[in-house]
């Protein structure tokens, strides 16, 4: 598992909370906002990797009202 991944992965849960939401996007308008990954190590060796990545909507005014 890569950051490539879990950016994809963000970008995708976004995008499924949208439409939970009822908010119609197609992610063109959506970013990364920062992404950063570092490994864990317990003594002397490597135990994991701390993934974390932020995406959102740019900020704007929806034109469309029902």
């Amino acid at each position: 598992y890569r950051i490539e991944d879990a950016e994809k992965d963000a970008m995708n849960h976004l995008l499924a909370h949208l439409g939970e939401m009822h908010v119609a996007s197609d992610g063109s308008n959506a970013q990364i906002t920062s992404s950063s990954s570092f490994n864990m190590v317990s003594g002397s060796s490597t135990v994991g990797r701390n993934i974390r990545v932020k995406c959102q909507i740019k900020p704007g005014v929806d034109r469309t009202y029902s």
